[in-house]
């Protein structure tokens, strides 16, 4: 057999030459390191006592079918078309490093281990139909030029850290994954697409890609740094445990009401952190959508303000009562109309006396409970008048008050024009 396919035998002219066993039982090793084979190879239905060897070897397509052998080394290997394994069963499958010029594919059968690390796969990587990987399953650092497919597969654990995918990895029908599957610095031109995945921990950290949709039923997700144009699959329930920090989206489907974005943020954000808020800010901004970027904004502030000491704390509940931090400017003027209406209500019915008689203005509690509110306009009233009492206390309540909601509202305002 070694000697068919290391050129023991010619083609007959005008055909093609190719090894294809069925039914055959090899009882000896089938030892191809560092071998170029000239020819497709090609087992059916066949039964291996030693592993299949071809590490650091050249050769055409490679087909196994319905095989069961005690696994398969053909790390740093040419191949020169597909590989395909359909059917088999073996315990490891190894294809570090391997450079395959056409489609790899594996479907059907069971593997307990697969190590496809640095795996370089110019056409489509398949996995499926019916194929069970019971183990780990590495594709760390590959790069496909193709789609991967992931059909009616169940896998184990699955690593994809830093792979590379030209166009698309995408579960094409509904897929089990019963370990993590950890997509740690994964990139797609296309999208990633897990709609029909079922996984209950899914690691996306700095993953690339121009469409990302998480799947269901996810009760551990990290998107940690992931950037991505548009994010598919945000529903309720949310994952129990969730890491959004450092996430970047232009866009979020389906949508939602603000408050069930923001309940995202406060799951994704143990700790207070300001860039998932104003991330979700930025795209509301961008789709014209200024109130709820407002409100997104305000919870960040409320959510910092859990982090402050005491005076921090006060202060902000002082900014946030009086014009929400700027982002709700229109409560002051609530406010001011309160204080306005009690303090003319109070004077009218207890006015002052005059600070020197026969030297006043017409006294008008209206304009004297303005100018004790508007600490930075002067209507000449409260230097003309001398209130004693009661009416001093009121009169010094409704300045300190009037003090602070110009500097809590001054302060809101100015965090916001900043911002803009």
């Amino acid at each position: 057999m070694m000697a068919l396919l290391l050129g023991g035998a010619q083609a007959e002219p005008g055909q093609v030459a190719m090894l294809r066993l069925a039914g055959a039982r090899v009882t000896g090793q089938l030892d191809l390191d560092g071998a170029e084979l000239n020819h497709r190879l090609e087992l059916v239905g066949c039964a291996l006592d030693e592993p299949l060897l071809i590490s650091e070897a050249r050769t055409r397509s490679i087909a196994l079918s319905g095989c069961v052998l005690p696994g398969m080394t053909a790390a740093r290997s040419r191949i020169d078309g597909g590989l395909t394994i359909s059917g088999c069963d073996l315990p490891e499958l190894d294809l570090r490093g391997t450079a395959v010029s056409d489609d790899l594919t594996l479907e059907g059968g069971t593997l307990k281990e697969l190590d496809a690390a640095t795996v370089q796969v110019q056409r489509h990587l398949t996995l499926g139909p019916g194929l069970t990987i019971e183990g780990t399953t590495l594709l760390n650092y590959a790069a496909v030029g193709g789609q991967v497919r992931v059909t009616e597969a169940t896998l184990g654990v699955v690593e994809m850290h830093r792979a590379r995918f030209d166009t698309d990895l995408f579960v094409a029908r509904p897929s089990k994954c019963t370990g993590k599957l950890s997509l740690m610095g994964a990139s797609a031109v296309g999208r990633i697409d897990l709609e029909l995945l079922e996984v209950s921990e899914l690691g996306c950290e700095e993953v690339q890609a121009g469409v990302l949709h998480l799947p269901g039923g996810v009760t551990h997700l990290v998107l940690d740094s992931a950037r991505v144009g548009v994010l598919r699959g945000v529903l309720r329930p949310y994952p129990r445990q969730l890491s959004i920090n450092g996430l970047t989206y232009e866009a979020i489907e389906p949508s939602a009401r603000t408050r069930d974005r923001l309940e995202w943020i406060r799951l994704g954000s143990h700790r207070y952190r300001s860039q998932p808020y104003e991330q979700l800010a930025a795209m509301y901004k961008r789709d014209g959508h200024d109130v709820d970027a407002r409100t997104v904004l305000l919870a960040k502030q409320r959510h910092r303000r859990r982090m402050l000491q005491w005076p921090g704390r006060l202060l902000g509940y002082l900014q946030d009562a009086s014009a929400g931090y700027g982002y709700r400017s229109w409560w002051a003027g609530l406010w001011l109309a309160a204080f306005l209406a009690a303090g003319t209500t109070y004077f009218q019915q207890s006015p002052p006396p005059p600070l020197k008689p026969g030297e006043h203005p017409d006294f008008s509690a209206f304009a004297y409970t303005l100018d004790l509110l508007l600490p930075m306009v002067d209507l000449g009233q409260t230097g003309a008048w001398n209130p004693h009492g009661g009416a001093q206390a009121v009169a010094y309540a409704l300045l300190m008050l009037g003090w602070l909601l110009t500097l809590s509202v001054a302060t809101g305002v100015t965090r916001v024009l900043f911002r803009d």
